[in-house]
């Protein structure tokens, strides 16, 4: 079992040039650059209710994954696997890349309930647990740590949303903001070792909490149905967030931020573009409409 669990060396047959692309491509699908996109465009294009929650689901799950991988300090297998450097020297256990895509996919196949979104969801969530096999940058126990991790999330997430979400939804705003501020302070003073630059991901939460606001009382933002409309609000949408990314991280190198500060910023950054700034924006162009859409 401890060799199961450990040994990576059975991977090594199963590299190709073939295959190593695709399962890179599987695990591009589990880094933070694509969440942002598919949250974005998914915002944007197909329902801000679903995807709205899905962003909160995503902050609370990276947020989990990133202090337990400080809090156990499981170091990766050996250099002589790696075949992605992206990781740099975090921990192994428990794989981000297994737990939030779980949480991620198993949600959205739970909110559509379709046939074919179980299979994407299947594929997807396989695919990019074995990439990070295939690329020797995690075990199976981390995979399976993930998993069981995520399945936990996962199922507390859809539970608060069917018995707890009206209550959430009606408190006065302020008390809202105090759970928000006990949650930074928790995460600030409590995190193992000390804040990290995973601090940032509480500005997700944060961003996307004043996003929320924001449409609910002065935006209502809704996609047209018109595909073309819908397909040109993704494109600018996009390239307007890879600017504002841009801009941003000469902002931050010119002004001197440290990298917690910086990276705190520009997630709340982005998370405000992409519910409370560029949806009025694709009203303004008539991309989009203003119209409540119903939780």
């Amino acid at each position: 079992m401890e060799s199961f669990l450990h040994d990576l060396s059975w991977v090594l047959p199963l590299r190709s040039d073939t295959a190593t692309p695709v399962f890179q491509a599987f695990t591009w699908a589990g880094y933070t650059t694509f969440y942002i996109i598919l949250l974005a465009l998914g915002y944007w294009m197909l329902g801000k209710t679903m995807f709205a929650r899905l962003a909160v689901l995503v902050g609370i799950s990276a947020l989990i994954n990133a202090f337990l991988k400080d809090f156990w300090q499981d170091p990766r297998p050996a250099d002589a696997f790696r075949l992605d450097h992206a990781v740099g020297e975090s921990y192994g256990m428990p794989s981000g890349h297994a737990q939030v895509s779980l949480t991620t996919w198993g949600f959205l196949a739970l909110s559509v309930r379709q046939t074919w979104a179980w299979i994407g969801a299947g594929i997807m969530i396989a695919g990019i647990a074995f990439s990070r096999l295939y690329l020797g940058v995690h075990d199976v126990e981390d995979i399976l740590a993930g998993w069981a991790i995520g399945i936990v999330v996962l199922g507390a997430f859809v539970w608060f949303l069917r018995a707890h979400d009206h209550r959430w939804h009606n408190l006065h705003w302020s008390f809202q903001l105090v759970l928000l501020a006990i949650l930074h302070g928790a995460a600030w003073f409590f995190w193992p070792g000390g804040p990290s630059e995973a601090f940032a991901i509480c500005a997700l939460l944060a961003g996307w909490w004043l996003a929320i606001l924001a449409d609910k009382n002065f935006i209502a933002f809704q996609p047209r149905s018109e595909w073309w409309a819908r397909g040109l609000t993704g494109l600018i949408g996009i390239a307007g967030l890879f600017a504002l990314s841009a801009a941003w991280g000469k902002a931050a190198a010119a002004i001197g931020l440290g990298d917690i500060a910086a990276g705190y910023a520009r997630t709340l950054i982005i998370a405000l573009y992409i519910g409370a700034i560029a949806p009025p924006l694709f009203q303004l162009m008539r991309l989009a409409e203003k119209k409540p859409e119903a939780a």
